[in-house]
């Protein structure tokens, strides 16, 4: 009789450990014995493939280069507070013995969030056991089993949330970033000849263009009164190519001597000393009001303006018989992006 060969996954784990002492049938012919050391092995090559995909990177899914990721907000947290505030009030020169001190005052609002679990699973086969198992008797020890469908499910719920962060689930009290009611919204500006006022609609020339991103840095600069500047600005992939590609110059053949607008633009905030870091990301794409054009996010992405809730990254729980097959759930706890200071940030349509 073999024994379950996912059992070194939870030792401690009482159905676990019942389902270590069940009878599994090889090819319905005699049964046999797997040996610790088999055990131990699919355990290894389970636990080999996890890891293997945990390092997969999905080019697409930018939300995390957005927002800091909170880590005040433990797994078995069902809610989470964060306070949205505005200070006014300044210190005066007093003279002696002065008793007209201003009072300096803090508006705070007090948000509630909520984290929910995001779920999916992935399995194997109990002839894909056998294989392995197979291989190991046969001495073929480079044979684990494959990463692609662990891979799988943590990228599905990856992109979940990469929706999440993009405009939020209303059903679910989840936010996003992209449509915060008390974020400004800019409208892009019109261009000298033609009415298209996107980027990529073929009116706007290349100066229109820088003229839209610095509306948005002085935007976020000027409504904060000085104390916020935005380090990001977040697009959708082409209207970054759009930028890499338009000469600053209408008509200019864009070489070492004729900058484009994105080359432009990049080279004057370093010379600023405040240098930019633009984000393409499919999402803002359809992240405008109507949810059909695109959107621009200028935003200074540090932790005291916005945090990524994420208490539970990944997890793979441990494998459950279910008929021929060992069916491994999958887990995530997501809250969000909460967006603490929107003074700190803009949007601009094109429409």
């Amino acid at each position: 009789m073999a024994m379950n060969p996912f059992a070194a996954l939870a030792p401690s784990n009482p159905r676990v450990q019942e389902m270590c002492d069940a009878v599994v049938r090889c090819d319905g012919e005699t049964e046999r014995r797997a040996d610790a050391n088999e055990t131990f092995m699919v355990s290894t090559a389970l636990q080999a493939a996890g890891i293997d995909a945990v390092q997969y990177i999905y080019p697409d899914l930018m939300f995390r280069q957005f927002a800091p990721l909170d880590t005040q907000v433990g797994p078995g947290a069902d809610s989470y507070t964060w306070q949205e505030y505005d200070i006014t009030g300044m210190a005066v020169v007093v003279a002696n013995y002065g008793d007209d001190l201003p009072d300096v005052s803090a508006y705070v609002k007090t948000n509630t969030g909520y984290c929910k679990s995001l779920g999916d699973s992935f399995s194997y086969t109990t002839q894909d056991l056998r294989r392995v198992i197979e291989a190991r008797q046969q001495g073929r020890m480079g044979l684990v089993l494959d990463v692609e469908r662990i891979a799988l499910a943590r990228e599905m719920i990856e992109r979940k949330k990469d929706v999440i962060c993009a405009t939020g689930d209303a059903t679910s009290n989840l936010p996003g970033m992209l449509n915060n009611a008390n974020v400004t919204l800019l409208t892009a500006s019109s261009p000298a000849t033609g009415s298209s006022k996107s980027w990529t609609g073929g009116d706007k020339i290349g100066t229109e263009m820088l003229k839209d991103l610095r509306t948005g840095l002085s935007t976020v600069y000027t409504q904060s009164k000085g104390r916020h500047y935005a380090s990001v600005i977040g697009m959708s992939i082409d209207y970054a190519m759009k930028l890499a590609m338009t000469p600053l110059v209408p008509g200019a053949i864009t070489t070492g001597t004729q900058p484009t607008v994105l080359e432009t633009f990049i080279a004057s905030q370093s010379a600023m000393e405040r240098p930019i870091k633009i984000i393409a990301w499919n999402r803002m794409a359809t992240a405008d009001a109507a949810g059909t054009g695109n959107r621009v996010m200028f935003l200074q992405s540090t932790p005291d303006v916005l945090k990524l809730i994420e208490p539970l990254p990944f997890q793979a729980q441990s494998p459950q018989a279910n008929n021929l097959r060992w069916k491994v759930p999958c887990e995530s706890r997501f809250g969000g992006i909460l967006i603490k200071r929107p003074l700190a940030l803009a949007y601009m349509d094109f429409v």
